[in-house]
């Protein structure tokens, strides 16, 4: 398929899609899309290298308005460089626009959009969820099956500056080190158990230790410290998956050493959770786009945070092994301050001044941007947060016991309710 033929498919994905107008593609374009994507997929490598500047997406799960949305916040490409972490069928009401226009990108920008596997691009799977329903009810089973073959031809993981490890799931019992997903054969069908498997099905558990029965009846839990012995073992900061909804978009897990993006607001209809996108710079600086449910109208981002950081968006920083500092945005109804560990890493004490701000902030947007930017030392922050809070609040005896108190250190990790 020619450049210009891939163009004029996103553009009417694009524009016809504004407030969930269905779009109806070709049978051939359909099939072609999946013909040239399936040639492009497999020229990369199973395990992605990729540089930042880098947006990361989790689960999309048929939402194509939302994806629109995501893309008018991050930029569509190739002016931004994404990583899909799966997940972009079933359960929403436009999977065969969702996927259709993520193949195109990745045809028409193959270093610019990368698209990794989900547990829902599996045939087991979503011959039951929905999206074979949509592909037999909008066309045939013929062209299920098409998509099928497409999705066996996925990358299972992503590497982001050699630091941050991207995929769906989590980890497995039976991986020691990133040669083995790189071993891993394309195109492959999902087994029920094993390493390829627990990539796109395992999580972390908030509660135990070790590997533990997942109750999804699938994979496994890991714990905390499975985790950190994983990233220690391959010299690594940072795991980023998708897989469970999360109510503020992104969760973080064991001292934030992993974190779960989640990019479908109001999923399914029935959950009052926002969307995420992490946006990773060329140090990797870390920072969140947050994409509350639909309102009519064009969604915006409220304000950009400028260079001098106000106090309700501190963040802390940790020093990574290869010297660069790894900053991770903290939520905002966190005010972080720095102590720093005997690993040498930054910890975070919850201070409650933040949690006033931030539902001030939250209440006054359909959505808004957080970024983080290091214009001064931590201590300067500090300071200013300081000055800032004592000029600001009241006495917090006046509304602190009416406010619920957040999960320590953002730790634990909500566990989805479907599979």
């Amino acid at each position: 398929m020619e450049g210009a033929a891939v163009d004029e498919i996103v553009r009417r994905l694009v524009d016809g899609g504004r407030g969930g107008r269905q779009v109806q593609l070709s049978e051939a374009e359909i099939r072609q899309l999946c013909v040239d994507a399936k040639r492009v997929l497999l020229s990369q490598p199973n395990l992605l290298q990729i540089r930042g500047p880098v947006k990361i997406c989790g689960d999309i799960h048929g939402q194509f308005v939302d994806l629109l949305r995501l893309f008018d916040l991050g930029g569509y490409p190739p002016t931004s460089t994404y990583v899909f972490l799966g997940d972009y069928v079933d359960r929403g009401k436009q999977s065969l626009e969702t996927i259709c226009l993520l193949l195109a990108y990745k045809i028409r920008y193959p270093d610019k959009v990368f698209l990794l596997r989900g547990n829902h691009e599996d045939a087991k799977i979503n011959r039951v969820y929905g999206f074979y329903d949509e592909c037999k009810r909008r066309f045939n089973v013929r062209l299920w099956k098409i998509f099928s073959d497409c999705f066996n031809c996925l990358p299972i993981a992503a590497l982001i500056d050699d630091k941050i490890l991207c995929m769906h799931g989590g980890l497995s019992p039976e991986l020691d080190n990133l040669d083995q997903i790189k071993d891993i054969e394309r195109p492959a069908e999902i087994p029920d158990y094993g390493l390829l498997c627990d990539l796109l099905w395992s999580d972390p558990s908030p509660s135990g230790e070790g590997w533990g029965e997942s109750d999804r009846g699938v994979s496994y839990t890991f714990g905390a410290d499975k985790l950190i012995e994983f990233l220690e073992k391959n010299d690594l900061d940072l795991i980023c998956r998708a897989h469970q909804v999360v109510e503020d978009g992104y969760e973080f897990f064991a001292q934030r050493r992993l974190v779960t993006i989640f990019s479908a607001p109001n999923y399914c209809g029935e959950f009052d959770n926002v969307g995420a996108l992490l946006s990773i710079d060329e140090n990797l600086m870390c920072s969140f786009q947050i994409l509350k449910p639909n309102e009519p109208g064009t969604p915006r981002v409220r304000r950009q945070i400028p260079n001098k950081m106000p106090s309700h968006f501190l963040a802390s920083q940790a020093i990574g092994s290869n010297g660069r500092a790894t900053i991770m945005q903290m939520p905002s109804h966190f005010l972080a301050s720095q102590a720093i560990g005997s690993n040498g890493r930054a910890t975070i004490k919850q201070q409650y001044a933040g949690l006033a701000l931030a539902l001030a902030e939250q209440q006054a947007s359909s959505s808004y941007q957080s970024q983080v930017h290091m214009g001064g030392s931590s201590q300067q922050y500090l300071g200013e947060a300081a000055t800032y809070l004592s000029t600001s609040l009241p006495p917090k005896e006046d509304w602190l016991p009416t406010m619920p108190l957040p999960a320590d250190d953002m730790s634990s990790v909500s566990h989805s309710r479907y599979r």
